[in-house]
């Protein structure tokens, strides 16, 4: 019984080092594909971001509303990926706007088309 017992014991401790290392080795597969995903790249001061009006994905009767303002220009960067913003005016946005409600703004140029 007492060999069993330890045996089970040895198996136990085991099977933990196998768990603890799968799991390091997905959560660095998950690190991998997050930072692919371009979420974490930084901003920087002046470049032109949309927010996201975050209030607007709970309200079912504005789901025909643009989810996406702006844009806005980066005109100081705080830590922990927190930014301050001013619209195309130059007026300041008065509350301070998480990395994750803000997407970079790119501009479309519009060819004009001949038809004959």
């Amino acid at each position: 019984m007492q060999r069993r017992i330890y045996q089970l014991i040895v198996e136990l401790e085991e099977e933990r080092n196998d768990v603890s290392l799968r799991i390091e080795k997905e959560q660095a597969k998950q690190k991998q594909v997050y930072g692919q995903q371009g979420i974490s790249e930084k901003l920087k001061i002046g470049d032109q971001v949309l927010v996201e009006r975050t209030w607007l994905k709970n309200n079912f009767s504005a789901k025909l509303e643009n989810k996406w303002i702006g844009p806005y220009f980066i005109y100081e960067v705080l830590n922990d990926n927190v930014y301050k913003l001013r619209n195309l005016d130059g007026k300041l946005v008065k509350h301070v706007i998480h990395r994750n409600r803000l997407k970079k703004y790119h501009e479309r140029r519009l060819e004009p088309i001949v038809i004959i």
